[in-house]
């Protein structure tokens, strides 16, 4: 018994143009739809899509602004800012550390601190400038140490030192 199927190739044996458009298209247009879900879904859930994106790579906690520009300072000074954490996941997560790769940056005594399933809380710092600091464009790194198996997050701080 011979099972008919439908051929979607010329009397030459290769596939058509026609079929070859289609399956194109259609592959197309269902990852512009899944591309088109996963963005309403993560702007719903955590307002926006960088969240989203982090939570699929594996972060238990994210931050919105993972990088810092406090802009020029001179030696001697000192500014304040601030970084929002964000818990990606339906448990509690404790932030139980967090650690500067420079005694320049202090971290406000806050830590250890726990944020509540999809909660936000904001992270203070002070970045302070000695005599000792070379001039010019620096970055300084602080990683965030949780409680959960997690990618590390590292936060950024930019200083242009005059």
């Amino acid at each position: 018994m011979e099972i008919s199927q439908k051929c979607f190739c010329n009397k030459k044996g290769a596939i058509s143009k026609i079929f070859l458009f289609r399956f194109v298209f259609q592959s197309l247009a269902v990852s512009l739809l899944f591309l088109l879900l996963f963005c309403f879904v993560s702007f719903m859930r955590y307002g926006n899509i960088r969240c989203g994106l982090a939570y699929v790579s594996g972060y238990a906690i994210y931050a919105e602004n993972t990088e810092y520009d406090v802009g020029d300072l001179e030696k001697g000074s000192e500014v304040s800012g601030r970084f929002q954490i964000c818990n990606l996941i339906n448990k509690p997560v404790k932030v139980i550390g967090a650690i500067p790769d420079c005694s320049c940056v202090i971290i406000e005594d806050l830590l250890p601190f726990t944020l509540e399933p999809l909660g936000k809380q904001e992270l203070p710092f002070r970045f302070v400038v000695s005599l000792n600091n070379t001039e010019g464009e620096k970055v300084y790194f602080v990683r965030i140490v949780t409680d959960v198996d997690s990618p590390i997050l590292v936060l950024k701080i930019r200083v242009n030192i005059v």
